[in-house]
């Protein structure tokens, strides 16, 4: 999924529907920021700008032509859209619009510097809206996008590499200790390893847009055990979206608070252990986990990193650290047996990770065998294998989905999977003889 698609999409849609409607907003920016400044990202907020009298009709035809986007129809009044772009945008660059004339899209740029503030990646207070506003703006976006400057905010610039073999010599860098394993395989388990060596052969591994989720349902009752969908929309309303209809949460926000100053390896393009924290919780699938796994595998995703927080580089070290560290902010409503759970769950939340990592590079250090997975699995989890590895498997997925430069590794998890229950099965066998 790239820019063009999500973006020109969006914006035939509008064309569609009224001719005379402009986007605003993330679908008017992110374009100019994506790849350049940070990860490429879809809009959370689809803003958009018609005249006062088509309000409610253009917003009712975009509901039921796409009701997973969140619709937000804006009426113009008496004044022309230039002025409307300058007495309500905090930010120069954000003063803008777009839409669809001919078949090609137009610009309207509330300043003549606008554009070039775009270009160059540039965050400057309108000193015609509120400065607290701006500067509120100017903080949210320049930590989504690390190559931002700004004239409201001192920030050190980070040089941003979007290239996967660069990345990964740099996030080797960061890495210290930890042990090599020695992983032995089966006849059967050899053969799934050759499908993983050439599945990474042919990987592209190109960066890949961060998805937002569809739009959906609030929470009726306690978001933590709803559905998928409705948990995603919550954490949405909690943290991303410009519009939100529920109160602040006071745990979650305590999960994000803790970790907004603790950064993330060189493959998250800057972003702090919060923000992933956030998008990783979007990514989780929880279909077909009990009730009391849902919400315990979505608190063990909101707190996976912690251990980074502590500034422990270690390959596999920061799961085991979190796995201690988030134990202190446990709230009342999590019982002793769930606790203990969800450590398991941090501590084991790279597993899949680590153990490709180890078969693709004998010398790697902090690599996991299949079958030490079977045997956390076994005797710490007390599940079965099946279950216990979707479980694990599961939140390595949410993991890698949540950040742009890692998505290329998503189709790769079903093969990890066949490690482990190849592994497994074979052991199955062997105790049958």
């Amino acid at each position: 999924m790239n820019d063009m698609l999500v973006f020109g999409r969006i914006l035939n849609m509008v064309s569609q529907v009224n001719t005379n409607a402009y986007l605003i907003g993330e679908c008017f920016f992110l374009p100019f920021f994506n790849n350049r400044f940070g990860p490429p990202m879809m809009p959370v907020d689809v803003e958009v700008l018609v005249d006062i009298r088509d309000v409610e009709s253009t917003e009712k035809k975009l509901r039921e032509m796409d009701p997973a986007l969140r619709w937000h129809v804006v009426g113009l009044e008496e004044e022309s859209i230039k002025t409307y772009l300058q007495r309500s945008q905090p930010l120069i660059a954000f003063s803008g619009a777009i839409r669809l004339k001919n078949v090609m899209p137009e610009y309207i740029f509330g300043f003549e510097e606008t554009k070039n503030h775009l270009e160059d990646g540039c965050l400057e207070w309108n000193d015609q809206v509120d400065k607290e506003l701006a500067l509120s703006e100017s903080i949210k976006w320049q930590d989504m996008f690390k190559g931002l400057k700004s004239t409201l905010v001192e920030a050190k610039l980070k040089e941003l590499e979007f290239d996967w073999e660069k990345l990964e010599q740099n996030m080797k860098k960061t890495e210290r200790g930890g042990k090599v394993t020695q992983i032995s395989l089966s006849i059967n388990g050899e053969g799934v390893k050759g499908e993983i060596l050439q599945w990474h052969r042919q990987a592209n591994k190109n960066m890949e847009m961060i998805v937002i989720p569809p739009k959906s349902n609030l929470p009726s009752g306690d978001p933590w055990v709803a559905s998928d969908e409705e948990f995603r929309e919550w954490i949405i309303d909690q943290f991303l979206t410009k519009y939100p209809k529920t109160e602040k949460d006071p745990y979650v926000h305590s999960i994000i608070d803790m970790q907004k100053e603790s950064d993330q390896k060189p493959t998250h393009l800057g972003w702090k252990v919060y923000q992933h924290s956030i998008f990783a919780a979007l990514c989780l699938n929880t279909k077909g986990f009990s009730i009391t796994d849902r919400k315990i595998s979505r608190l063990a995703i909101m707190w996976h990193d912690l251990g980074k927080c502590a500034n422990i580089w270690t390959p596999g070290a920061h799961g085991a650290a979190g796995a201690k560290l988030w134990k202190r902010y446990k709230p009342d409503w999590v019982t002793e047996s769930e606790e203990k759970r969800i450590s398991l769950l941090i501590k084991a939340h790279d597993y899949m990770g680590l153990m490709d990592r180890a078969i693709k590079d004998e010398n790697f250090k902090g690599g996991i065998s299949p079958q030490q997975i079977i045997s956390f699995i076994e005797d710490q989890l007390y599940e079965d294998v099946y279950y216990g590895l979707q479980l694990i498997s599961r939140i390595y997925l949410a993991d890698i989905s949540s950040v742009a430069t890692l998505r290329w590794l998503i189709s790769l998890t079903g093969l990890l999977d066949k490690m482990v229950i190849t592994e497994y099965e074979n052991r199955i066998k062997q105790i049958a003889l």
